[in-house]
């Protein structure tokens, strides 16, 4: 199924923003009773150098119900935290020293909504940003020492005696989601 017409208000799965040259394609494959490969690829070549894909798989949970969600069907489902920008997060940004910044740099690695999740955080040109499963990097703008936004979700690096993270919760509309620090 392919989806466009997209505004720029949006963000995408993992926080990434778009613009209106958006165009979805999703591939849902049946690989045996039970069982559905996702694959959602965005094509965006105003705001990415190329297109990149989120795979994702689906299993039947038999004598469950199936659990309804719409996105419009009331005002507080939570859209109004769905839109802005990084320039929305530098408005309100501090200075972090970069020998602090450099001590959250790794690749964390946890459980978001049942599905391994890796987060990896770099440092360059003074400031971090986050890659969320493989996807594109994208920047995230210290609200404190320890706290960031900018993506559409925010941050929060835990710490050890040393200042070195252990951990980084990740907010979203749902939850906090919180991984550990494998290197």
């Amino acid at each position: 199924m392919d989806s466009n017409g997209y505004n720029d208000r949006t963000w995408l799965i993992g926080g990434y923003p778009h613009t209106e040259a958006l165009r979805m394609t999703e591939r849902i494959r049946r690989t045996d009773f039970g069982h559905i490969d996702i694959a959602v690829t965005f094509d965006d070549p105003k705001a990415y150098n190329k297109a990149w894909t989120l795979r994702l798989s689906a299993r039947l949970a038999a004598d469950t119900e199936m659990m309804e969600a719409v996105c419009n069907e009331r005002p507080d489902n939570g859209q109004e935290h769905w839109i802005g920008k990084t320039s929305d997060a530098q408005k309100t940004a501090v200075k972090v020293a970069p020998e602090v910044l450099s001590k959250y740099v790794g690749v964390y690695k946890g459980i978001y909504l049942r599905n391994a999740r890796t987060v990896e955080v770099t440092f360059s040109d003074g400031a971090l940003s986050v890659s969320v499963n493989g996807g594109p990097k994208q920047p995230i703008v210290p609200q404190s020492e320890t706290k960031f936004s900018g993506t559409g979700l925010s941050y929060q690096f835990m710490r050890d005696d040393h200042g070195m993270a252990t951990h980084v919760v990740e907010g979203h509309v749902s939850g906090d989601y919180k991984y550990e620090r494998q290197k």
